[in-house]
């Protein structure tokens, strides 16, 4: 280097040039191998954005087109998985239903819940199960999954009419105090529901028949209190049997 002028002689190496050439010759090989790594992620991720899309209209269409039982089984059969065979499932689960096949609408409505929880209707499954447990007469088992629906699916449109539903099952079955827990639960949770207009009027309803049979239960017990006491032999006792004498005047 010339002190004088400070700059560097042709003569002298660039440092920085080499040291580059340096970390290419140690490292180059890698970051390749990273680079074309990347590419093929990159790559893949799109093939499979583009399949799921290509997959998703394909289910779609033959959703679409499908009329019946047959036609949506094929759906659920060539697309697993997909919105579209849950979708079928259902039409499946609800045509049994109408045809009170309910042990096949039953299978059907399970298996939609068991495979698809992630499904936008996913609520559905439950309320098909629900409905066919009541149609078949089995209050408990439809107050069971009005109960998981109010409790897992608590925001859904659904919610509402589960827990109306399970206060009046609960009351059919003579709960009534019960039944009105319910009742006013739909009203607190979802007060700004058509559902909770009704469960309103429910609930007093029920507040005057349980008043009624209040007063009617402390009536009877006065009744029984101001009766007379029969004695040990059976017999009322002369105290409470006879009348009273009347008193002579002198």
């Amino acid at each position: 280097m010339d002190k004088s002028s400070g700059m560097t002689t042709a003569s002298e190496p660039d440092f920085s040039s080499i040291n580059r050439e340096v970390f290419w010759v140690l490292h180059g090989k890698k970051i390749i191998v990273a680079s074309i790594a990347a590419l093929l992620v990159l790559i893949g991720i799109g093939a499979y954005i583009g399949w799921q899309t290509l997959q998703s209209s394909q289910a779609e269409a033959s959703y679409d087109s499908a009329t019946n039982i047959e036609g949506w089984q094929k759906v659920v059969d060539r697309f697993p998985g997909s919105i579209a065979a849950g979708n079928a499932l259902l039409r499946i689960a609800a045509q049994q239903s109408s045809e009170a096949h309910y042990p096949d609408a039953d299978k059907t409505y399970q298996r939609f819940v068991r495979e698809y929880p992630k499904h936008p209707f996913a609520v559905n499954g439950l309320m098909g199960l629900a409905t066919n447990a009541e149609a078949e007469t089995k209050p408990d088992e439809a107050i069971k999954y009005y109960a998981e629906i109010a409790s897992k699916f608590g925001t859904t449109y659904l919610a509402p009419m589960a827990l109306l539903s399970q206060a009046r099952l609960t009351e059919g079955k003579g709960q009534l105090k019960e039944a009105r827990q319910f009742y006013e639960m739909v009203v607190q949770r979802y007060p700004q529901s058509v559902v909770a207009q009704i469960a309103s009027v429910e609930a007093s309803r029920l507040n005057e028949k349980l008043g009624n049979e209040v007063k009617q239960t402390g009536q009877t017990n006065n009744l029984l209190t101001s009766s007379p006491q029969p004695s040990a032999s059976g017999k009322p006792s002369p105290a409470a049997s006879e009348k009273p004498k009347q008193r002579l005047e002198p």
